[in-house]
């Protein structure tokens, strides 16, 4: 997202029973969910900006300290890793 861009922010704690049903009902994939499997703590944000773009952050929170571990974006019918550091 850049600066200039606006839009839709949600939030969500990653519990194992709210991965499952994300999971199930497509809203985070099996390669999302690898992303996060060491984190104790996990958080999804989703974004959706004015511009109709579609985002999607991975946090870890371990020992009070807060790691974006990836980043996604939909695109061509699918949702892409965003390379680099996230």
């Amino acid at each position: 997202m850049t600066k200039e861009e606006h839009g839709k922010l949600s939030g969500y704690h990653l519990t194992e029973s709210v991965k499952r049903d994300f999971l199930d009902s497509k809203v985070i994939d099996k390669n999302m969910l690898s992303d996060i499997k060491d984190c104790k703590d996990s958080y999804l944000v989703s974004v959706v900006t004015t511009g109709k773009r579609d985002l999607k952050y991975f946090f870890c929170i371990e020992h009070d300290n807060v790691s974006l571990v990836s980043a996604y974006h939909y695109e061509g019918g699918r949702w892409s890793k965003i390379e680099g550091k996230p």
